[in-house]
C-alpha cells in the first residue's frame, strides 16, 4: 500500500493506492444411501441397501483487486474525497470478470 500525506497552501492533499490478492480453495466429498438402510438408524453410506459411489468436488477462486482513494481538504472547512477498486475474480467468464466499484463524496 502506498500513502501520501501533504498540505499545499490552505489546500491538505491525502491519498492512498493498494492491490490485494485473495485465493479460496476447499474441498467436498458428498455421498447419500439409496433404497433404505441396511441396518435401522444407522446413517452410513455403507449401510445403504444400493451401493453408491461419493462425488468429490474441488473449489477454486482468486480474487485480484486494485483500489485507491483520495481527499482534498480547504483550509480544514471543505473536502472532495473519492475512491475507486476494481476486482477481477477467476469464477467469471474471462471477458466479464471485473467489477468496478467509483465513490465521490463531498462535505
Amino acid at each position: 500500500m502506498l500513502k501520501f500525506k501533504k498540505q499545499v497552501n490552505d489546500f491538505s492533499l491525502n491519498g492512498l493506492a493498494g492491490i490485494s490478492n485473495r485465493d479460496n480453495e476447499s474441498s467436498d466429498i458428498f455421498s447419500v444411501t439409496s433404497g433404505g438402510l441396511i441396518v435401522p438408524l444407522l446413517y452410513t453410506v455403507a449401510n445403504s441397501t444400493v451401493a453408491t459411489s461419493p462425488t468429490e468436488n474441488l473449489y477454486k477462486r482468486n480474487i485480484n483487486s486494485v483500489y485507491a482513494n483520495f481527499s482534498v481538504g480547504y483550509k480544514n472547512f471543505a473536502y472532495l474525497e473519492g475512491s475507486v477498486r476494481v476486482d477481477e475474480s477467476s469464477t467469471l467468464p474471462e471477458d466479464e470478470n471485473s467489477y468496478f466499484y467509483p465513490a465521490v463524496s463531498a462535505s
